[in-house]
């Protein structure tokens, strides 16, 4: 798993979008599996813009790639290019008054995700802003979330996923119409 806070969650998500990709590999690597197994993203920007050419959710690429990054560089260097069925879990923890990275941006990553149909979270903290995790409750909070999303997607899936279905009666009643029709 990989957990990134701002820029660190931009490589995160890059890593996990372009693992095993051989355009992505240095020369010379090493024939390894770089699989990610989910991440978690701290206030990510994951739409890179170069030039006034702005999207929403988008950060310039100046602030990454340098100051002369083409719109091709920003293009290939946004995580957000690399969205597919095949992107791990993904967590994303935002401060809803960002002024680094605005919020929109793990807004606008998990929408892609979630029509991609891959299994991700987002937590928006409303009046926060860049780096609000540092602040004693919130990084507390946060931790125990990250820990949470870890164990619920990778190593204890089954058994969370079986004792959300024993204690909580909506998912119970999903799982037996989906059992009905015949779906898992």
């Amino acid at each position: 798993v990989l957990a990134g806070y701002s820029a660190g969650a931009h490589l995160s998500l890059m890593a996990a979008g372009t693992a095993n990709d051989p355009a992505w590999d240095g020369e010379g690597a090493p024939a390894t599996d770089a699989s990610v197994a989910a991440v978690a993203a701290f206030f990510p920007p994951v739409l890179l813009h170069a030039g006034d050419a702005r999207e929403r959710g988008s950060s310039p690429a100046a602030n990454l790639l340098g100051p002369h990054a083409t719109p091709e560089e920003a293009r290939r260097a946004s995580p957000l290019s690399h969205v597919s069925a095949a992107f791990p879990p993904v967590l994303f923890i935002h401060g809803g008054a960002d002024r680094v990275v605005s919020g929109s941006s793990s807004i606008v990553m998990y929408d892609a995700l979630r029509a991609a149909g891959v299994e991700c979270d987002l937590h928006v903290y409303a009046g926060q802003n860049h780096e609000f995790v540092q602040v004693d409750e919130f990084g507390e909070i946060t931790a125990r979330e990250m820990a949470l999303f870890f164990r619920r997607t990778v190593s204890q899936k089954e058994e969370i996923a079986r004792r959300i279905e024993e204690q909580n009666p909506f998912a119970r009643r999903a799982a037996e119409a989906a059992a009905a029709k015949g779906t898992p």
